[in-house]
């Protein structure tokens, strides 16, 4: 792990994301370009992001609803002095 690491897991999930939403996706031959990252390794990490998720790219509606509830709370929360 290094400094670079939550680039790389970022954009693993945005590369998998879009090829999910959108038909005509970019080929990792020009994400790698644009990223600066080798085609080997941006494979390699579309590969590790999906076995991680275990292939599961759809959320369902209740973890959804959870996870946008926790969010709400968080910023709607007062800020406390010592930050304003």
């Amino acid at each position: 792990m290094n400094s670079l690491t939550i680039h790389r897991l970022i954009l693993s999930a945005v590369l998998v994301v879009h090829k999910f939403f959108t038909d005509p996706f970019f080929l990792n031959h020009f994400m790698s370009y644009i990223s600066g990252i080798t085609l080997q390794e941006l494979n390699f990490l579309e590969e590790e992001f999906l076995d991680i998720i275990d292939f599961k790219i759809n959320v369902s509606t209740e973890e959804y609803d959870r996870y946008k509830d926790g969010l709400d709370t968080f910023f709607n929360q007062p800020l406390k002095p010592e930050t304003v």
